[in-house]
C-alpha cells in the first residue's frame, strides 16, 4: 500500500455510529481535543448534522460540549501534575488544550477540581 493511500485512510473519519445505546461513545473518544474543536466540527467531520450528534449524546451524562470541556480539563490537570512541565505557565497549558480565556478556564477548573489550577499545580491535590 502506498504512503499516500495510507494517509488518506488515517485521515478518513470513522463510520458514523449506529443508533444503539452508547453509540456516541466511540464517536467522541476518537475526536482529538484540539483548540477550536466544537460539536459543529465533530458533526461535520462525521458527515452528520449537529442535531444528530446531540441525539447520539442524549443518553450520555454530558452534552457534547461538556464532554469536550471535561477532556480538556483532564489533560490540563495531567499537565499540571507533570514535573517536566513545571516551568510552563498555567495559561500556556490552558491554551495548549483549547481554552482561549484564562478566567473561563480557571472557573471550569475550580468547578471540576475544587481548587485553582495554580494550587493544583503546587501539589495540594495529592
Amino acid at each position: 500500500m502506498s504512503a499516500a493511500r495510507l494517509r488518506v485512510r488515517r485521515c478518513r473519519p470513522p463510520a458514523p455510529p449506529t443508533g444503539h445505546p452508547g453509540a456516541g461513545q466511540g464517536l467522541h473518544r476518537r475526536a482529538p481535543v484540539r483548540p477550536g474543536l466544537t460539536p459543529g466540527r465533530i458533526a461535520a467531520a462525521h458527515h452528520m448534522s449537529l442535531r444528530a450528534l446531540h441525539a447520539l449524546f442524549a443518553e450520555e451524562p454530558d452534552s457534547v460540549a461538556a464532554h469536550i470541556r471535561r477532556r480538556r480539563l483532564r489533560r490540563c490537570a495531567r499537565d499540571l501534575r507533570d514535573p517536566r512541565l513545571a516551568e510552563m505557565p498555567v495559561l500556556a497549558r490552558a491554551t495548549r488544550h483549547g481554552f482561549g480565556d484564562i478566567r473561563g478556564f480557571e472557573r471550569a477548573f475550580r468547578a471540576a477540581y475544587g481548587m485553582t489550577p495554580g494550587r493544583y499545580r503546587s501539589g495540594v491535590h495529592e
